[in-house]
């Protein structure tokens, strides 16, 4: 399979290590927070991340 030369870090879908840049978080901490909150798609064998939901989410943690 050949890999994508043109990534889109700005994408709403993104791949978790895209999605942990962009939230400056860890893989794990991405993880559990993308399923809590619904943000997870598995397609095939490949997650990607709904990185707005997943924004949208950790705002919620602001106090």
């Amino acid at each position: 399979m050949n890999k994508g030369t043109k990534r889109n870090i700005d994408g709403t879908i993104v791949t978790l290590n895209q999605a942990c840049e962009r939230v400056n978080l860890g893989t794990a901490t991405v993880t559990k927070l993308a399923k809590d909150c619904g943000a997870w798609l598995k397609i095939g064998k490949s997650v990607r991340i709904d990185a707005i939901k997943l924004e949208d989410y950790v705002k919620t943690f602001q106090g």
